[in-house]
């Protein structure tokens, strides 16, 4: 999953961020884009996890929900040259405390345009129990797997 780092000087020179499809990390706190946010940002339990895009091959993913509250994720921002997959359905913690729905980025499935490398920064199991994390929008518990399949499919990952 995508968490930020204790500090942004932590992620310099991360060659990881330039290959992943993102744009950087969400920053909160004074002198950021988000001064008005903690950075808690979290999943309620039925939460949509939408489809935005077509996979470059041309696969459609199935449409997705949160089956429990999915906390300690990270949306991201998309950097030219990737395909936004999914976004989810936020909700913010104000520094005042207050909880709201997230208005900044949401991406939290990506893939390159070239098919070589793409990020879902959901886990499909939780930490603990191993219960899932998602399922379709249908209640079709095999609909993150399938959507998992069709992304490693674009990357040409063989069966």
């Amino acid at each position: 999953s995508i968490r930020l780092p204790s500090s942004p000087d932590d992620n310099l020179g991360n060659g990881a961020l330039s290959l992943l499809p993102l744009a950087g990390l969400l920053e909160f706190g004074e002198g950021t884009d988000y001064p008005g946010f903690d950075p808690v940002l979290n999943i309620p339990n039925g939460a949509a996890v939408a489809p935005q895009s077509m996979l470059p091959n041309g696969m459609v993913l199935p449409a997705l929900r949160a089956r429990r509250f999915i906390d300690r994720t990270m949306s991201y921002p998309v950097d030219q040259g990737s395909i936004s997959l999914y976004a989810a359905e936020y909700r913010a913690q104000t520094t005042a405390g207050e909880t709201v729905p997230w208005e900044g980025p949401s991406t939290v499935a990506s893939i390159r345009e070239d098919g070589r490398v793409a990020l879902f920064a959901i886990p499909l199991l939780t930490d603990l129990s191993g219960s899932y994390n998602l399922e379709g929008a249908d209640g079709d518990p095999d609909a993150p797997q399938d959507a998992i399949r069709l992304i490693l499919e674009a990357l040409n990952f063989s069966r």
